[in-house]
């Protein structure tokens, strides 16, 4: 059991991915996975994390509404999402129980929505794609704009989750929650898959160790000097050296050419280097 991971960019390819026809009626979903045969290996319906942000507010699922913050979103409405599922009766009743006090909200059941904190509103949702226990979690940036104590929960809660035997599929635009909580790790750019595989797959192919180096004039003279005495990869104005023999070499054979230095800077080998490696450093603001 794994907890894989997506992220990107600035949103390149996530909301995308999650925003294609049919995965917010999630309550129909079921997802199969395969090999790289063809060959089916898993099957279940899937849970899906529901942004609670006011888009879904009075959204018909079925030919019914989701609670509005002014309802009580307690056991009667936890309910709905396991008859979504067809869990009736005391099974039902079973399954909400749990599902509160997965995700630390059973004192909390009766209390009106709008005095929730963000954080638990997340948990909340959390609660209500769990409520069938899906042996697939989707979870779409889950900690976004909740408080230090609500996010340490939700991780605590994905730990939990797996450690039960559930897959997680979660995504974030966080290294530290990469780093804590998932066992394999997608990076999106431009809606595509750039990298998959272990966090220190990862580390080892894209991020590297060295020297950043920041050139002010003949870059292309500069890249050609430095790589009589390191490997060299450029992005634009800065050369990224792993030096063969030291860095004295490198420096003086870039100097020789009259460039100027603007900056050295260490590189540590890391998924934020990596990812950086495999997306570049240009922001990619959207509307």
């Amino acid at each position: 059991i794994f907890i894989p991971t997506a992220f990107s960019p600035n949103n390149d390819g996530l909301n995308d991915t999650w925003n294609l026809p049919g995965i917010e009626e999630y309550a129909q979903a079921e997802v199969a996975l395969y090999n790289r045969w063809g060959e089916e290996v898993f099957r279940s319906q899937a849970g899906y994390l529901l942004p609670f942000d006011g888009r879904y507010q009075g959204k018909v699922l079925r030919g019914n509404l989701l609670p509005s913050r002014t309802q009580r979103f307690h056991e009667s409405h936890l309910t709905y999402f396991a008859a979504l599922y067809g869990i009736h009766g005391a099974l039902a009743a079973e399954r909400v129980t749990w599902a509160l006090s997965v995700v630390g909200l059973s004192d909390r059941a009766t209390d009106v929505v709008k005095t929730y904190s963000g954080g638990m509103q997340r948990r909340l949702n959390i609660a209500a794609g769990l409520v069938h226990k899906p042996e697939l979690l989707v979870l779409d940036e889950p900690t976004v704009g909740v408080d230090p104590q609500s996010r340490n929960y939700i991780f605590e809660t994905v730990r939990t989750l797996r450690a039960s035997g559930m897959t997680v599929i979660y995504t974030s635009h966080y290294m530290e929650e990469v780093e804590a909580l998932c066992d394999r790790v997608a990076i999106m750019d431009g809606g595509a898959i750039a990298a998959l595989g272990t966090i220190p797959e990862l580390v080892a192919k894209y991020a590297g160790k060295g020297i950043e180096i920041e050139i002010v004039g003949d870059v292309d003279a500069a890249e050609t000097a430095a790589k009589a005495h390191a490997t060299v990869t450029r992005e634009h104005g800065v050369l990224r050296i792993e030096p063969t023999a030291g860095l004295a070499p490198v420096i003086a054979a870039i100097e020789a050419t009259g460039v100027t230095i603007a900056r050295i800077e260490s590189r540590q080998a890391s998924l934020e280097t990596a990812f950086l490696a495999l997306t570049g450093k240009a922001l990619r603001d959207v509307a």
